[in-house]
């Protein structure tokens, strides 16, 4: 269909400082064509399937209308607001342009102010019919989100729904504007080969796929070095066929993931083919049954494998993502830890499943997604593909780091991601561009590990979040050693999208427990849940065989420095490696410092305070003396805080903890004796652990700013004189938080009262604390699915003030971070900081 003068003059993007521009047709037409590919060489199967089903269309109409909506998004800009904007510096070619729409009886608005073309694309769409059928809103709002935020009510009542305060801006009362914005808006219908009506309603879920879509090809097709902007003599230009496919090649985006077929999987032997387990090193219990389940399962969902430390948990969730992933039609997984330090310290692990893995066949992108992601050597290793740069083609690595993927808004869209769990929950923040977020979890696994360790806030975020995505049918993985059976039951409810069962008031604890389903109360361990489409059902595997006894030392109050160097000096003197967590920075500080002068250079200080580069190379450091095989020194002390507490595959001789709540307590003790080795000293041939951290008048000020009361008193209570793992692992944790249940109290009464009435005050405060946490964490969250009906406010806040747009940003509960650069000033000037990046200690030129 050929365009008329007018509509062939329109622009869409000038160059800044220049006079290059793309005809607003042209960028219409490439947004469409790269639509095309996204959808038939980009997004994973599973996806393409789900907005073929919700929409009602079937796949290759689906197709038509993504197509439709990205040749769509730009219509706002025809538009006096937009193509009368006052030219820049420079740019010559806008004022002829301009010229050239007056000359065709255009005009511009009588004064001009920015407006918002995304909610003008939006109005047009919804505006003008087609054989009498108007797109629907939830059609519309997509294009008006597609800079990032979708409309809100407010929004769209002063400037859409009400034009005429604005219709200088929009032309929506202007004959010659109207005509030029129908003949657009039938261009796009024409581009897509869309005339099928009446129009689908989408459900918020394909809205929001759809949206990230349109936002995917708007960025790729807007590109210049990918496809260039016009001459300023280009009046009637015109795009050639071939370019966008040869764009489209040289941004080399790994195509879609073709899965191999369920069958295919059971004549593997995947741990084998994976991991190398066979033999004496075969496959352990809970990793059978993952499996076994994962091939068993019709609809795969939310699968959660509680096991102990050192279980093969991983490898499980790999080998059961793996089956998920062919049996849904997903292109990728995500992988999620609690920190940078465990996500650099599994990234080699995964990067080199993703090399084997057969569902995964052919070039697939790799992403370490975290703010210190440039320190992993590993990770920059791999080969950085760029657009439009001749070499991608060339290398044959199967894993490579695309850079169209870097930063915060894309990383998620890479077909295998490792890192923090934040990336996971801030798929519940009101945030700009959300969209994309969802589009990448959608497409993918999502495994979470160590789904225990977040608190009333974070797990706020998470519940939400699995809401989503078992919307999107997604499936997800989540590993813990010590979860809670009220946590595990809240986490499968999250994902189904179901209220707690009601039961009567007035009942007791023990009478709203009998009224939960089996799986909801299933003690047993190991213990793996899973769904089969709205069934809930729990495989309980046998145990491995492996336990370890461990004797637990309290150490006294008081002068409790040198007691601790007294008891390493003694139980090291025939050599070992202990680790020591203690629950402050400054306390792990201010040991290490004491145990060098006795120890020398055998205390290593490992904390999250460090310089980045520095923190890095200890963690390399750490993990290449202590794992499996590694040059273990014949002494260690390992001083450190949390950051040896969860995900780290390292291996102790002997453990000193600060007291902490008894589920990170346990967490702590994986890390000691966890592989079975015959050359430990003699005094260390038997487990044990130091527990310190307390006062005469109770616990240290920093564990109680760190844990707070209640957690440390259960703790207390409940800590054995021994306990063997993993056996008693079920029995303390849920002792743990039995919130019914109170301390075993003294013999005398007033003793008795006395810890009574403290437990109580710890407890209210406690629940309080947490109400208030969970409270904070939804003012920020965008609704549940089943209140979500469109995208309409789907990211407003109603929140104006800079602190709290800042807070819709926060994935954790705590201070606002903020990355600088560290000097030290020598002599009259400054230089880098000794370390041991490649910068160390230079000068600054002045």
């Amino acid at each position: 269909m050929g365009l008329s003068p007018a509509a062939a003059a329109l622009w869409a993007k000038m160059e800044r400082g220049g006079d290059k521009w793309l005809p607003l047709h042209v960028h219409m037409s490439d947004a469409a064509e790269i639509a095309r590919l996204l959808w038939r060489e980009w997004l994973p199967d599973g996806l393409r399937a789900l907005l073929g089903e919700t929409l009602g269309l079937g796949r290759a109409l689906a197709e038509r209308l993504v197509i439709f909506l990205a040749a769509a998004h730009d219509l706002g800009k025809a538009t006096p607001a937009f193509q009368f904007q006052p030219p820049r510096l420079g740019q010559a070619t806008l004022a002829e342009i301009q010229s050239r729409l007056l000359d065709r009886g255009l005009k511009p608005p009588k004064r001009w102010e920015r407006f918002s073309h995304a909610l003008a694309s939006q109005a047009i769409v919804e505006r003008f019919t087609a054989p009498g059928a108007a797109a629907p809103h939830e059609l519309g709002l997509i294009l008006g989100g597609h800079h990032g935020r979708p409309a809100s009510a407010e929004e769209w009542g002063r400037y859409i729904s009400q034009p005429g305060p604005h219709a200088r801006l929009t032309g929506f009362q202007d004959k010659a504007w109207l005509r030029l914005q129908e003949e657009l808006y039938h261009h796009a219908l024409a581009l897509a080969g869309w005339n099928f009506f009446p129009w689908p309603r989408p459900k918020v879920a394909a809205q929001v796929i759809l949206s990230a879509l349109v936002i995917m090809a708007d960025w790729i097709s807007s590109g210049s070095e990918l496809l260039p902007l016009f001459e300023p003599d280009s009046a009637s230009a015109r795009r050639p066929s071939e370019d966008v496919p040869v764009a489209w090649a040289r941004l080399g985006l790994p195509p879609r993931v073709e899965v191999l077929s369920e069958e295919q999987y059971t004549r593997f032997d995947l741990y084998h083919d994976r991991f190398g387990l066979s033999g004496s090193r075969r496959p352990r219990p809970a990793q059978v049954k993952a499996l076994e389940i994962a091939l068993a399962v019709e609809t795969p969902g939310l699968l959660i494998i509680e096991a102990p430390m050192g279980e093969g948990k991983t490898e499980a969730a790999l080998v059961a993502a793996e089956i998920f992933a062919a049996k849904t039609g997903r292109g990728g997984l995500y992988f999620a830890l609690p920190t940078q330090a465990t996500s650099d310290g599994l990234f080699g692990r995964l990067a080199a499943w993703a090399g084997k893995a057969g569902c995964y066949g052919g070039r697939r992108s790799l992403k370490l997604a975290h703010g210190k992601s440039r320190f992993n050597e590993e990770y920059r290793g791999y080969h950085l593909a760029k657009p439009n740069v001749g070499e991608n083609g060339d290398k044959e690595e199967n894993l490579i780091v695309h850079s169209w993927f870097e930063g915060r808004k894309k990383s998620l869209l890479a077909d295998f991601v490792i890192g923090t769990v934040d990336h996971v929950l801030m798929g519940a923040l009101r945030q700009n561009h959300l969209a994309l977020r969802h589009l990448g979890l959608a497409g993918k696994v999502v495994v979470i590990d160590e789904c225990h360790a977040y608190d009333a806030y974070m797990n706020s975020h998470l519940h939400r979040v699995l809401g989503w995505l078992g919307l999107y049918g997604a499936p997800v993985i989540l590993l813990s050693a010590t979860l809670p059976a009220g946590a595990r039951r809240e986490l499968v409810n999250a994902y189904l999208r179901q209220e707690e069962p009601c039961h009567d008031p007035l009942a007791g604890p023990s009478e709203a427990i009998a009224a939960l389903p089996a799986w909801a109360t299933a003690g047993e361990y190991p213990l793996l849940t899973y769904t089969d489409g709205r069934d809930v059902k729990t495989v309980c595997p046998e145990s491995s065989g492996r336990t370890l006894k461990i004797e637990v030392t309290r150490l006294p109050p008081g002068d409790a420095d040198e007691i601790l160097v007294d008891r390493l000096a003694d139980l090291l003197s025939g050599g070992g490696c202990a680790g020591l967590v203690f629950n402050t920075v400054s306390k792990a500080q201010r040991l290490a410092a004491r145990l060098a002068e006795t120890f020398g250079g055998d205390v290593r200080l490992f904390h999250s305070r460090f310089l980045a580069p520095d923190r890095a190379a200890k963690e390399n450091e750490l993990r290449e003396m202590l794992k499996p095989g590694g040059r273990r020194p014949k002494r260690l002390i390992v001083v450190g805080t949390q950051v040896l507490e969860q995900s780290l595959d390292v291996d102790f001789d002997l453990l000193v903890t600060d007291i902490c709540p008894l589920d990170l307590l346990l967490q702590r003790l994986g890390r000691l004796h966890r592989f079975p080795r015959v050359d430990r000293p003699a005094k260390l041939a038997a487990a044990q652990v130091l527990v310190g951290g307390l006062e005469k008048d109770g616990f240290e000020l920093g564990t109680k700013k760190v844990y707070g009361l209640y957690h440390l008193l259960n703790a207390v209570r409940l800590l054995p004189d021994s306990l063997t793992l993993p056996d008693d692992v079920p029995r303390l944790v849920q002792a743990a938080y039995d919130f019914d249940r109170p301390p075993d109290s003294p013999q005398r009464a007033e003793e008795r009262e006395g810890a009574l009435e403290e437990y109580r005050e710890a407890k209210r405060r406690y629940d309080e604390k947490r109400e208030k946490k969970r409270r904070e964490a939804t003012n920020f969250q965008i609704a549940k699915p089943a209140d979500c009906l469109s995208l309409k406010g789907w990211l407003s806040t109603g929140v104006d003030d800079p602190a709290g747009r800042r807070a819709s940003a926060t994935a954790r509960d705590g201070a606002e971070g903020l990355e600088v650069i560290l000097l030290q000033r020598r002599g009259g000037g400054f230089c880098t900081l000794s370390g041991r990046e490649k910068i160390s200690g230079q000068a600054i030129p002045q």
